[in-house]
């Protein structure tokens, strides 16, 4: 069979039309055709069979994520996630109010009108955590930032895409 150039973009289109619910279970591959342009520039026979190989392989992956979903519920209410680290006397940083400020703070650009020091006194949540942890995850949410706009150009440098 020859290879079919348009499959690519078609398939990325049909994941998101299913995922959206435009595309059901009722409809033919003949059907699902003629819903947009990019899918009937397939050839007819290989968009068939990869339409339905498609399907059925996004029905197994939602099908093991209701599993994982259902496991992940059962261990959670046998092993239930402790927001208070007893060892250290101190609460968890993954999860928290403070996390989702930093975050936001972040995000805000708040961080460079203040040091460290002065933001964690801005609100009760970050006081629930002592200095050196805030100003590790202070510096490490800011380290991010910077960072994915490094990768990102790094990935687009190597395939040969520049944003």
């Amino acid at each position: 069979m020859p290879k079919d150039i348009h499959w690519p973009k078609a398939k990325e289109l049909l994941i998101e039309d299913i995922a959206a619910g435009y595309i059901t279970d009722a409809l033919s591959a003949n059907e699902v055709r003629t819903l947009r342009d990019e899918y009937s520039k397939c050839i007819p026979e290989n968009f068939k069979r990869n339409f339905y190989t498609l399907k059925k392989a996004l029905k197994t992956k939602a099908s093991a994520a209701l599993k994982d979903a259902e496991y992940l519920a059962c261990d959670r209410q046998i092993h239930p996630i402790v927001t208070f680290n007893h060892t250290n006397l101190s609460f968890r940083w993954c999860g928290s109010s403070a996390q989702h400020h930093l975050k936001q703070d972040v995000a805000e650009g708040r961080h460079l009108q203040l040091k460290p020091k002065d933001l964690w006194t801005t609100r009760d949540s970050y006081l629930d955590f002592p200095l050196d942890v805030f100003r590790q995850h202070y510096y490490q949410e800011i380290y991010s930032k910077l960072g994915k706009s490094y990768w990102q150009n790094r990935q687009a440098s190597r395939n040969n895409i520049h944003p």
